[in-house]
């Protein structure tokens, strides 16, 4: 390690692309104010702090804050007493200096923005060095695959792509071991569908699923019913869509709830939305309200939506979750096509790898199953067979390359009614029940640990209600209920 007290004025004889008071100061403002973790945090990686010392100091404030614990000089010490850096750079005192030349909090996203610039700056010299060792001295690279390694190599920066931590094969394998009969600790998150978690074997904490249809094909239902699924099951889970309201998203999980209770007596979610209810809808919706408000589910209307957004939402939330008790395990994202990198500019193809990627890092640092809805390209409409395949994934190619999971959603109702009515009474026949089918189908297009399948689930759209299969129904004597008392119901907040 490079030799610098953290004070001394005079300047090393060759300085680094680097700022050292840049990094003093943003670690300064992180252990004097922890929130403002949630404004960097996607901005600036441990690996982005030139002195080693220094990133791995970052990394430890970081993991605390994740884990909703405090990140403090006093708590801080003990991570590092056997670290010969620690000690010499002044042990306990310096991590205190660095508070007490703490800059203002809302400066912090200003020195992050510094560090990691200057990262940048230091990747490039690096890369594009070793691109040019290796176009002079190598002969049997061509050019072309000295430029694809180049591109690569840059947009791993541009995506802020860090190299994980060796893990050894003893440990690996042993953790193995130990969670096969302890299935409290398994990482596996089911969604409540019998049929596509067989498929599936249940999703993985850190998994990237992508849930992709063309528009009327049910996949903002399906991934809403995932959702309250996992929820009453008893995992948290954040909803952020850059296209529905809160109340919309809300209509909708109140009709999908009624309808469980009362099948098709249960108001459908465009009735709530119009107001035009009978006494004993009204009271339905008051009930089946009042019965689930307790859920861990939280829901964001978001138009703009940018990578650092995101994430700043999300990891603000799981540390206010966790003081509760409640794990964040599924987050949905409706859709990512209105999802953008933080620094715009590129092209659609590269923004949206740069979004893949993320995405993907974010699901294992917030240890969470990210399902990502995903539009497909028109494509499908040309084809006589309209089924999703992976190739209909629309502006990259690397959704399907990041993607843990890729589900395709059809309904084949959809089309039958766009089509023109076939002769004949046989093939009419055929048509309206086709016209007339309830069943959408989850196709499992990519398990990076599975097979592929089909997952034929029963539906309501109007009551955005998907199922195994279909319900009984429910012939509740609801005329016989008690009234609900309203007055009982909390003021919305």
């Amino acid at each position: 390690m490079t030799a610098f007290h953290p004070f001394d004025p005079a300047a090393p004889p060759e300085q680094p692309i680097a700022n050292l008071e840049a990094e003093q100061a943003l670690l300064g403002a992180l252990m004097f104010d922890n929130d403002v973790f949630v404004e960097i945090d996607g901005i600036v990686a441990a690996r982005d702090f030139w002195e080693p010392f220094h990133q791995r100091l970052f990394r430890v404030i970081a993991d605390q804050i994740r884990g909703g614990r405090l990140a403090e000089p006093t708590i801080l010490r003990d991570f590092f007493a056997i670290d010969p850096a620690f000690h010499e750079f002044g042990g306990l005192r310096y991590l205190a200096d660095l508070v007490d030349r703490a800059p203002p909090s809302k400066a912090g996203p200003d020195y992050a923005k510094t560090v990691r610039s200057l990262a940048l700056r230091r990747d490039v010299i690096r890369i594009t060095q070793e691109i040019q060792t290796r176009a002079r001295e190598e002969q049997t690279s061509s050019g072309a695959d000295l430029m694809a390694d180049l591109e690569r190599e840059m947009l791993a920066i541009r995506t802020g792509k860090d190299d994980l931590g060796f893990v050894s094969w003893a440990d690996a394998s042993r953790a193995v071991v130990y969670g096969m009969d302890r299935p409290e600790e398994r990482r596996l998150l089911p969604f409540g569908f019998t049929k596509l978690d067989e498929i599936l074997g249940g999703a993985e904490r850190g998994d990237l699923i992508v849930l992709g249809g063309r528009p009327g094909m049910g996949k903002s239902a399906l991934a809403a019913c995932i959702a309250m699924n996992v929820v009453r099951a008893g995992f948290g889970a954040a909803e952020i869509n850059a296209e529905m309201t809160t109340a919309q998203m809300a209509r909708r999980h109140i009709s999908d709830l009624a309808f469980e209770r009362m099948g098709t007596h249960a108001p459908q979610y465009r009735d709530i939305r119009k107001g035009d209810l009978s006494d004993t809808h009204r009271q339905i919706v008051a009930e089946t309200q009042a019965l689930f408000a307790h859920l861990p589910l939280m829901m964001v209307k978001r138009t703009g939506l940018t990578l650092g957004r995101i994430r700043a939402m999300l990891n603000r939330q799981k540390m206010l979750w966790e003081a509760m008790g409640v794990k964040m395990s599924l987050v949905v994202i409706d859709h990512v096509g209105l999802v953008a990198p933080d620094e715009g500019g590129r092209s659609r193809n590269e923004d949206q790898t740069i979004v893949s990627g993320r995405l993907k890092e974010m699901a294992e640092e917030l240890d969470v199953v990210m399902l990502a809805l995903a539009q497909l390209n028109r494509n499908v409409e040309a084809r006589d067979d309209k089924r999703p395949q992976l190739s209909d994934l629309r502006d990259s190619g690397s959704w399907e390359q990041d993607a843990d999971v890729v589900i395709g959603a059809y309904r084949d109702a959809y089309y039958a009614r766009r089509e023109r009515e076939p002769k004949g009474d046989l093939a009419q026949a055929e048509h309206f029940a086709r016209m007339s089918s309830k069943i959408i189908e989850a196709i499992a297009l990519k398990v990076r640990e599975g097979d592929v399948g089909t997952a034929r689930l029963w539906a309501s759209i109007g009551h955005n209600a998907i199922r195994d299969d279909e319900p009984l129904d429910l012939l509740d004597s609801i005329a016989q209920r008690p009234a609900f008392d309203f007055s009982q119901l909390p003021l919305p907040s």
